[in-house]
């Protein structure tokens, strides 16, 4: 797991949290701190006196996720954080040795992505010493692909059948009607288990 660590300006917070939505980012801790040196030196004046700023105020954004989603994630902050001005901080990546969610008791990725239904996760925990050693279930397909899926095999038959199209063509189109069932089928599934 990874640790997404940055320190960005506060003008830049709701670009960040937009950007991290599209990245569908479980959570994230914001914090308010304070920066010294590192950047330009601003100067301030106050009741006709200037002065030089050491501190200036930033959020430090902290995120943890899973290692495949640690550099996708840090280039998004460093992307929507980016105002040109200068002074815009950094993003850091740190290795997370073990995660524990307090609530349900899950360990690792799991206690880190969100989840959809909190007695759903509870039941997984208590499910998962059990099932340790078993393979997992398969979903079943829903009634709509199987309905597809039909579809593409009886119009490949048709095509084949009436129109004397020879069945390499037909039946790559079939293969890439196929593999577009599959990907819509896994795409409806990590939807049905955030």
């Amino acid at each position: 797991m990874k640790k997404v660590e940055a320190l960005i300006h506060p003008s830049v917070l709701e670009a960040v949290q937009s950007a991290l939505e599209d990245l569908d980012v479980g959570g994230m801790t914001i914090s308010e701190v304070t920066e010294t040196g590192g950047g330009p030196m601003v100067r301030a004046s106050y009741r006709g006196r200037s002065f030089a700023l050491g501190a200036m105020p930033r959020l430090r954004i902290e995120i943890v996720a899973d290692d495949a989603y640690g550099g996708p994630i840090a280039w998004t902050i460093a992307k929507a954080a980016r105002n040109g001005r200068g002074g815009e901080a950094a993003v850091s990546i740190h290795d997370v040795e073990e995660a524990l969610r307090i609530r349900t008791g899950e360990r690792g990725v799991a206690a880190v992505t969100p989840r959809r239904d909190d007695t759903e996760a509870a039941i997984e925990t208590v499910r998962a010493p059990r099932e340790a050693g078993a393979a997992r279930a398969r979903v079943p397909m829903s009634d709509r692909t199987k309905v597809l899926l039909a579809n593409v095999i009886l119009a490949t038959a048709v095509v084949v059948l009436f129109f004397h199209a020879p069945v390499t063509y037909a039946g790559g189109g079939a293969a890439v009607a196929g593999v577009l069932l599959w990907g819509r089928e896994r795409l409806a599934q990590a939807r049905r288990t955030r």
